[in-house]
């Protein structure tokens, strides 16, 4: 104090001045372009999402200086702040939330699915889905920079199957086989080749883990089954039905198919093969085939041939070939007999 005196002296100049404790959170928004769940080097931030700050028990906040804490949106480099909070007391912690409903958002994130939560041990490089709360934040000064958020690119799966038309009626009925071993090719809406498979011993195939985009597949039987099988009529039950065949029948190429957002086919109700995709397979591009009409090939009268009568598979002989013919018969496990009938000329 200053010189005091006599009674009536006083000194003013004897303050205190105090601040509020301030604590802050962030702190990006990102691609996960690797798709592990860890933020890692280079993996670019995400701009325009916005974000909103609640308090303990979700109540709004007002920060240090008396202010309401309003929404914020990410900069240019995905990352965003909220500072001048007041310090927090223990059990008690901030939350940080995706506003999803926001049209700027929405559009920020619309190429984009939340990539996998909780990976790894330092919660500054893993990520939350939509929300993520803070941790200590009890003295003035401390910063939480671990409330982030990953996403990683959608993506999507084409299926799924090749089957044998037993009865030529385009639709894939319960007791009718799969044909394994069938070239699939996947391209884009152009025709240039993107990827290619097989069908499996269930007659099934999948690309797997496609950007949203305009695909076509199709379908290639190989020589040997060419010499056997032709595709069956396409579109039997309807445009987007996923029990009739999709293989032009005489080329073997699907239509354009879109994968996206506005895709009514997808699932991710969908067993066959374990998937990747994100957002889902649309199963519903097959191909079915008929086995060829019988191949008609001259002979020469013949004797009749001798050994043991085979059981007759319920088809008239004289429906497949006439006198002096011979022909190929399917008979039950897929095997092939040449058979041959004699001129009967005593008729």
């Amino acid at each position: 104090s200053g010189d005091l005196i006599s009674n009536e002296d006083h000194d003013p100049t004897l303050d205190f001045g105090f601040v509020r404790k301030s604590v802050s959170v962030g702190d990006v928004v990102w691609v996960d372009l690797n798709r592990d769940g860890i933020l890692d080097e280079g993996e670019p931030g995400i701009p325009g999402v916005k974000l909103v700050l609640v308090g303990p028990d979700s109540e709004p906040v007002t920060d240090v200086f008396g202010n309401p804490v309003e929404s914020t949106v990410t900069d240019a480099d995905g990352r965003y702040s909220f500072d001048n909070l007041p310090a927090l007391e223990q059990g008690e912690s901030y939350t940080v939330k995706i506003v999803r409903d926001d049209p700027a958002t929405i559009e920020a994130l619309k190429p984009y699915t939340p990539t996998k939560p909780g990976q790894g041990e330092d919660r500054k490089r893993n990520s939350s889905d939509w929300e993520s709360s803070s941790e200590g934040l009890l003295e003035d000064g401390e910063h939480d920079p671990a409330l982030d958020f990953g996403f990683v690119t959608k993506s999507y799966a084409i299926g799924d199957y090749v089957w044998i038309d037993t009865n030529a009626n385009g639709i894939q009925d319960a007791d009718e086989k799969p044909l394994p071993g069938v070239n699939v090719i996947l391209t884009d809406e152009n025709g240039t080749e993107l990827a290619r498979t097989t069908t499996n011993s269930a007659g099934r195939y999948v690309f797997d883990n496609l950007p949203a985009g305009s695909y076509k597949v199709r379908f290639e039987l190989t020589a040997e089954q060419a010499k056997l099988y032709h595709f069956t009529t396409a579109g039997a039950d309807g445009e987007n039905s996923g029990r009739d065949s999709d293989a032009d029948a005489t080329t073997g190429w699907t239509r354009v198919i879109v994968l996206g957002d506005d895709n009514v086919n997808l699932t991710g109700d969908y067993t066959a093969f374990n998937l990747g995709a994100t957002e889902g397979i649309d199963p519903t591009w097959d191909a079915g085939v008929v086995l060829n009409p019988a191949a008609i090939v001259p002979s020469a009268p013949a004797e009749a041939p001798t050994g043991d009568r085979l059981s007759s598979t319920g088809v008239d002989p004289n429906l497949l070939w006439g006198g002096g013919a011979a022909a190929l018969l399917l008979l039950a496990g897929g095997a092939f007999m040449l058979a041959r009938a004699r001129r009967n000329d005593a008729a």
